[in-house]
């Protein structure tokens, strides 16, 4: 769960505001629960891109504390692998 929460307050145009408590009250969930839930599938889509597919620079992350000293040896491998394995 959540270890740490910053209260926001957002502005929304009306009938915006009242789908969102129709589909909340319709899947029984607090509004706010159902608001922290959209925003953390939009924040998912927008990390894996466009197709579903990992970010072209996301398969980089960690690569600094893996250990390796020799990455330039790997340049070809790291920057034209195949983006889908």
């Amino acid at each position: 769960m959540y270890t740490y929460l910053m209260k926001f307050q957002v502005t929304l145009p009306d009938d915006f505001a009242e789908e969102a408590r129709t589909v909340s009250a319709r899947l029984q969930i607090p509004l706010a629960q159902f608001i922290r839930d959209s925003m953390q599938h939009r924040l998912n889509e927008l990390r894996m891109g466009k197709h579903g597919r990992q970010r072209f620079l996301d398969r980089f992350s960690g690569v600094i504390d893996t250990g390796e000293t020799d990455l330039a040896s790997r340049v070809d491998e790291l920057l034209y692998r195949d983006p889908h394995e």
